[in-house]
């Protein structure tokens, strides 16, 4: 991975004609923030993850396609083994999926055998329903000294955890 030149703020260049840019992710996490970030697993807590997935996640679906929107979706592995109908029709709609953790995991406080085993089992999760992910998102926007090598390792071309002015990516 390289850090790439920093994007002066109101300095965007966009195609001609053209005098917006705008960018939307979803972090679609359901119940994963829930167990893995806060260990959280009261009902209450569950049933906003399940809101997410069977009423949230469709209402989005519903509105990017009512004014032709395509947009980026990083999704835990646990989002995906436990709601795997909406996560498929997330990718069928040609929405991009990108890596998310497992359950919503903290790499900083990780090994790199663990950390690489959380990025194993996301990429198993995603690959039951088809997708091969080129973006990758830290569950906790934070990386681990261990987590741009690992990124390297499973070919990923780019980062969108940090929130500086740069982005990062992978040449190849």
């Amino acid at each position: 991975m390289q850090k790439i030149g920093k994007q002066r703020n109101g300095k965007v260049k966009l195609p001609k004609g053209k005098r917006v840019a705008v960018n939307i992710g979803c972090d679609f996490d359901a119940q994963s923030i829930w167990i893995g970030s806060f260990n959280l697993t009261s009902p209450a807590y569950m049933s906003r993850g399940e809101f997410g997935a069977e009423v949230g996640a469709p209402r989005l679906l519903k509105l990017f396609d009512k004014y032709g929107i395509k947009t980026t979706w990083f999704i835990p592995g646990h989002t995906v083994d436990t709601f795997t109908d909406i996560c498929k029709e997330v990718a069928a709609r040609g929405h991009e999926i990108g890596h998310h953790g497992y359950v919503h995991e903290n790499p900083t406080t990780m090994s790199y055998e663990e950390e690489d085993k959380i990025m194993q089992m996301g990429l198993e999760s995603l690959a039951k329903i088809g997708v091969k992910p080129r973006g990758y998102r830290s569950p906790y926007w934070d990386f681990s000294p261990n987590t741009l090598s690992i990124l390297e390792k499973y070919g990923f071309k780019y980062d969108s955890s940090l929130m500086g002015n740069t982005i990062y990516y992978h040449n190849t």
